[in-house]
């Protein structure tokens, strides 16, 4: 196992969506341009140690997960969770 910038975007990109913001929000709460938070999204910049912190900090999620993609069961639960939430509100579209 190692880590993989494209990879570690994809997982920031999917945690920035799931908590509802836009890149530019996204890139306020975390103290860093909205550029810079594109670049990461990509793989085209490997973030910095302090900033996986700042947004394992802001999202609620282990580094463990943010650099290797490696479930804790707690984060399993939450992405469950947040999947069970998705699925609510089309169904509540619908009816």
């Amino acid at each position: 196992m190692y880590f993989d910038p494209v990879e570690t975007g994809k997982r920031i990109k999917q945690i920035r969506e799931s908590m509802g913001y836009n890149q530019e929000d996204f890139a306020e709460k975390l103290h860093t341009s909205r550029n810079y938070v594109s670049k990461m999204e990509i793989g085209y910049k490997a973030p910095s140690i302090d900033m996986l912190v700042e947004i394992s900090v802001l999202a609620d999620v282990s580094l463990d997960y943010l650099i290797l993609g490696r479930k804790t069961s707690r984060e399993e639960m939450k992405s469950n969770v947040r999947s069970l939430i998705d699925a609510l509100c089309l169904l509540e579209k619908e009816l």
